[in-house]
Protein backbone atom coordinates (compact mmCIF):
# COMPACT_ATOMS: atom_id res chain seq x y z
CA UNK A 1 0.00 0.00 0.00
CA UNK A 2 1.63 2.81 -1.17
CA UNK A 3 -1.25 5.73 -1.28
CA UNK A 4 -2.30 7.63 1.21
CA UNK A 5 -5.38 6.19 2.98
CA UNK A 6 -8.05 8.11 4.16
CA UNK A 7 -9.67 7.48 8.11
CA UNK A 8 -12.89 7.77 9.69
CA UNK A 9 -13.33 7.83 13.25
CA UNK A 10 -16.81 8.45 13.91
CA UNK A 11 -18.36 8.51 17.35
CA UNK A 12 -21.66 8.77 19.19
CA UNK A 13 -23.30 7.42 15.54
CA UNK A 14 -26.77 6.47 16.06
CA UNK A 15 -27.76 2.58 15.07
CA UNK A 16 -29.14 2.86 11.69
CA UNK A 17 -26.59 5.09 10.16
CA UNK A 18 -23.76 3.10 11.80
CA UNK A 19 -24.51 0.33 9.60
CA UNK A 20 -25.12 2.58 6.81
CA UNK A 21 -21.67 4.36 6.22
CA UNK A 22 -19.57 1.29 5.54
CA UNK A 23 -22.43 0.32 3.02
CA UNK A 24 -22.29 3.49 1.58
CA UNK A 25 -18.40 3.71 1.46
CA UNK A 26 -19.18 0.26 -0.45
CA UNK A 27 -21.44 0.61 -3.14
CA UNK A 28 -19.74 4.58 -3.95
CA UNK A 29 -16.35 3.76 -4.11
CA UNK A 30 -14.28 4.11 -7.59
CA UNK A 31 -11.10 2.31 -7.68
CA UNK A 32 -8.46 5.40 -8.55
CA UNK A 33 -11.10 7.63 -8.07
CA UNK A 34 -11.82 6.97 -4.59
CA UNK A 35 -9.48 7.50 -1.67
CA UNK A 36 -8.73 3.87 0.35
CA UNK A 37 -10.81 4.34 3.46
CA UNK A 38 -10.59 2.81 7.26
CA UNK A 39 -13.64 2.94 9.06
CA UNK A 40 -13.85 3.52 12.80
CA UNK A 41 -17.02 3.61 14.23
CA UNK A 42 -18.19 3.61 18.18
CA UNK A 43 -22.07 3.86 18.04
CA UNK A 44 -23.88 6.13 20.35
CA UNK A 45 -26.05 3.68 21.80
CA UNK A 46 -26.33 0.13 22.37
CA UNK A 47 -28.71 -1.85 19.37
CA UNK A 48 -28.72 -5.11 18.04
CA UNK A 49 -27.79 -5.73 14.82
CA UNK A 50 -28.98 -8.99 12.75
CA UNK A 51 -27.56 -10.46 9.58
CA UNK A 52 -29.33 -10.26 6.46
CA UNK A 53 -30.89 -13.72 6.35
CA UNK A 54 -31.07 -14.34 9.78
CA UNK A 55 -34.88 -15.00 11.18
CA UNK A 56 -35.02 -12.21 13.38
CA UNK A 57 -38.06 -13.74 15.89
CA UNK A 58 -35.35 -17.21 15.89
CA UNK A 59 -32.12 -14.99 16.80
CA UNK A 60 -33.13 -12.53 19.21
CA UNK A 61 -35.74 -11.70 21.86
CA UNK A 62 -37.56 -8.70 20.23
CA UNK A 63 -39.98 -8.72 23.30
CA UNK A 64 -36.90 -7.77 25.64
CA UNK A 65 -35.08 -5.79 23.44
CA UNK A 66 -38.19 -3.45 23.20
CA UNK A 67 -38.51 -3.86 26.99
CA UNK A 68 -35.44 -2.41 26.98
CA UNK A 69 -34.93 0.36 24.48
CA UNK A 70 -32.41 -1.33 22.08
CA UNK A 71 -33.19 -0.32 18.45
CA UNK A 72 -32.71 -3.77 16.10
CA UNK A 73 -31.20 -3.11 12.70
CA UNK A 74 -31.18 -5.77 9.98
CA UNK A 75 -28.17 -5.29 8.10
CA UNK A 76 -27.38 -5.81 4.67
CA UNK A 77 -24.45 -8.15 4.49
CA UNK A 78 -25.10 -11.39 6.46
CA UNK A 79 -23.74 -12.95 9.82
CA UNK A 80 -24.65 -13.46 12.75
CA UNK A 81 -26.45 -11.28 15.04
CA UNK A 82 -24.37 -8.78 17.09
CA UNK A 83 -24.97 -6.22 20.22
CA UNK A 84 -23.18 -3.16 19.81
CA UNK A 85 -21.99 -0.15 22.43
CA UNK A 86 -20.64 2.82 23.12
CA UNK A 87 -17.87 0.88 24.53
CA UNK A 88 -16.73 -0.62 21.20
CA UNK A 89 -15.21 0.26 17.87
CA UNK A 90 -16.01 -1.64 14.53
CA UNK A 91 -14.08 -1.47 11.50
CA UNK A 92 -14.44 -1.39 7.71
CA UNK A 93 -11.88 -1.14 5.20
CA UNK A 94 -12.90 -0.39 1.81
CA UNK A 95 -9.35 -0.13 -0.58
CA UNK A 96 -9.05 -0.42 -4.31
CA UNK A 97 -7.79 -4.36 -4.94
CA UNK A 98 -4.25 -3.29 -6.41
CA UNK A 99 -3.88 -1.61 -3.09
CA UNK A 100 -3.83 -5.10 -1.36
CA UNK A 101 -1.88 -8.35 -1.16
CA UNK A 102 -2.86 -10.84 -4.02
CA UNK A 103 -3.01 -13.68 -1.19
CA UNK A 104 -6.38 -13.56 0.63
CA UNK A 105 -4.32 -15.17 3.59
CA UNK A 106 -2.49 -11.83 3.19
CA UNK A 107 -4.94 -10.00 2.82
CA UNK A 108 -6.28 -11.21 6.16
CA UNK A 109 -3.42 -11.25 7.81
CA UNK A 110 -2.99 -7.01 7.05
CA UNK A 111 -6.44 -6.18 8.26
CA UNK A 112 -6.31 -8.63 11.73
CA UNK A 113 -2.68 -8.14 12.95
CA UNK A 114 -2.96 -4.68 14.01
CA UNK A 115 -6.76 -4.92 15.49
CA UNK A 116 -5.28 -8.08 17.45
CA UNK A 117 -2.45 -6.11 18.65
CA UNK A 118 -4.48 -2.99 19.64
CA UNK A 119 -6.86 -5.03 21.83
CA UNK A 120 -3.83 -6.67 23.51
CA UNK A 121 -3.03 -3.55 24.22
CA UNK A 122 -5.87 -2.13 25.14
CA UNK A 123 -8.05 -4.12 26.93
CA UNK A 124 -11.65 -3.35 27.04
CA UNK A 125 -12.68 -1.16 30.14
CA UNK A 126 -14.63 -3.28 32.94
CA UNK A 127 -18.05 -2.64 33.33
CA UNK A 128 -19.25 -2.99 29.67
CA UNK A 129 -21.12 -6.01 28.63
CA UNK A 130 -19.93 -8.90 31.16
CA UNK A 131 -18.63 -11.71 29.61
CA UNK A 132 -19.77 -14.35 32.20
CA UNK A 133 -23.25 -13.37 31.82
CA UNK A 134 -23.14 -13.79 28.13
CA UNK A 135 -21.09 -17.29 28.59
CA UNK A 136 -23.97 -18.31 30.66
CA UNK A 137 -26.58 -17.53 27.97
CA UNK A 138 -24.80 -19.53 25.60
CA UNK A 139 -22.64 -17.10 23.86
CA UNK A 140 -19.20 -17.11 23.46
CA UNK A 141 -18.20 -13.55 23.13
CA UNK A 142 -20.40 -10.19 24.19
CA UNK A 143 -20.52 -9.59 20.20
CA UNK A 144 -20.90 -12.67 18.63
CA UNK A 145 -23.74 -14.32 17.60
CA UNK A 146 -26.29 -15.64 19.76
CA UNK A 147 -30.23 -16.80 19.95
CA UNK A 148 -30.81 -13.62 22.99
CA UNK A 149 -27.58 -11.30 22.37
CA UNK A 150 -29.60 -8.57 24.44
CA UNK A 151 -29.07 -10.76 27.36
CA UNK A 152 -25.72 -9.53 28.28
CA UNK A 153 -27.38 -6.76 29.23
CA UNK A 154 -30.15 -7.70 31.64
CA UNK A 155 -30.09 -11.65 31.56
CA UNK A 156 -32.63 -12.89 34.12
CA UNK A 157 -35.14 -10.32 32.32
CA UNK A 158 -34.17 -11.61 28.74
CA UNK A 159 -34.37 -14.96 29.31
CA UNK A 160 -37.39 -17.09 28.11
CA UNK A 161 -39.11 -19.58 30.11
Amino acid sequence: MSDPVRVLRLTDVPPVRSQALFLALGHNFRPGESPDTILLVTPGQTYVSVGYHQELEREVDTEACRELGLTVVRREPGGGAVLLDSGQVFTNWVFAPRQLPAMLEDRFRLYVEPLVRTYQDRSRPPGRLDLDRCRHLGLTHPVAAARRVAACREPDRLRRR
